[in-house]
């Protein structure tokens, strides 16, 4: 069988279909054209980008970073302690001559509030060439004793309101704050908070007393935590004070009136049980 003969199109439609594949073609060599002129945009602005980085950065390291008007010479701590002031310069960790404009202010605030005596610090920089150093001390509200071999006393460690145990660096207030006792003394090293109960608690009662208008008549000597759910208070008076832990105010309130009856009688408070919510007892000194 013959084979069937192609049959040719139009001259018109031969012109169109060679159109359109011209210019697809076209086209496609625009849109080439237009994604490399693109990426060599993106390539010369990348490079402008760093050139101006780099050359930013070496300028600030002529003129600010490395320049010597910048080197730190003075480590300024506003305290009036020379120990204090020796342990806050060495936790700070800052040298002399090392850029003041690369020193990292919060880094150095860390650094120092990591020490047990410290509550916060505020590091400022004074250009061209001094770093200031501002803390808050911890308060001490109590403290307590550590015990060493054959019944003798390691040392006097000292407690803050929040719980934190620092050293004491004055003898004088180490003998008038009142001393917690009853606990396990060597679990709670220098730098660390106090997390025993019995301890918060005694902390809560010291606290509560300090805005208690009792504070001049019951002075607290000593605070023993030993028995659970109580804490007894022996006072410089030589009274002797039971209390439930919580509910402080209302206590201390309750004890006010007792102690006013006493005085009204003339007599002085020997022992006085709180923990008993009726029928509190109460003992006099002879």
């Amino acid at each position: 069988m013959a084979l069937a003969k192609r049959k040719r199109l139009p001259v018109e439609q031969q012109e169109n279909l060679l159109w359109t594949k011209t210019s697809r073609a076209f086209r496609k060599q625009q849109a080439a054209g237009w994604v490399t002129r693109t990426v060599r945009w993106l390539l010369f602005t990348g490079l402008v980008s760093l050139a101006v980085y780099e050359s930013g950065s070496y300028l600030l390291d002529r003129v600010f970073y490395e320049n010597p008007r910048y080197r730190l010479r003075e480590i300024l701590v506003e305290n009036k302690d020379p120990n204090r002031v020796a342990q806050v310069v060495a936790a700070s960790g800052l040298k002399q001559g090392q850029s003041v404009l690369r020193i990292d202010l919060q880094e150095v605030e860390r650094r120092v509030e990591s020490l047990a005596f410290v509550e916060r610090a505020l590091v400022e920089r004074r250009l061209p060439d001094r770093i200031v150093i501002r803390i808050t001390e911890r308060i001490p509200v109590a403290k307590f004793a550590v015990p060493g071999p054959h019944g003798t006393i390691k040392e006097i460690l000292l407690i803050d309101r929040e719980g934190t145990v620092i050293r004491p660096r004055d003898l004088e207030m180490v003998r008038e704050l009142p001393e917690i006792v009853g606990f396990r003394a060597t679990l709670w090293p220098p730098g660390s908070r106090i997390e025993d109960p019995q301890v918060r608690a005694a902390l809560a009662l010291l606290a509560a007393l300090e805005l208690s208008p009792l504070r001049a008549q019951f002075d607290p000597m000593k605070v023993d935590v030993s028995r659970p759910l109580s804490l007894w208070v022996m006072t410089w008076q030589g009274c002797r004070v039971g209390f439930l832990p919580g509910r402080f105010e209302e206590q201390l309130e309750r004890l006010g009136r007792i102690l006013s009856f006493s005085e009204s009688r003339g007599r002085k408070l020997a022992s006085v049980d709180l923990t008993l919510e009726r029928n509190v007892p109460v003992t006099f000194r002879n």
